[in-house]
């Protein structure tokens, strides 16, 4: 899940990412992996990992985009993430 500022990722060929996991593990236990909702326009399924934030080169890795994720999951994903950079 991407969480920069398309102006970011753009001219500086990097976005800052959030993966997401499809399997089901026990990771998706954690209170930092958000899962996807079944929506119809949402063609992405499984857990945002919030607490895995990474910067990666999207122009090395040919990245194509998927679909929006509702505002009110972005949202939450970004609270975490927040919240593990700045604190409570």
């Amino acid at each position: 899940m991407v969480l920069s500022a398309s102006s970011f990722n753009y001219w500086q060929r990097v976005f800052v990412v959030c993966p997401i996991i499809a399997t089901n593990t026990d990771i998706i236990l954690s209170k930092f992996a958000v899962e996807i909702p079944d929506e119809e326009n949402v063609n992405v399924k499984g857990y945002v990992l919030a607490d895995q934030v990474k910067c990666l080169d999207w122009w090395a890795r040919d990245a194509k985009f998927l679909c929006y994720l509702p505002d009110t999951m972005v949202n939450q994903v970004s609270d975490i993430v927040e919240a593990i950079i700045w604190g409570d």
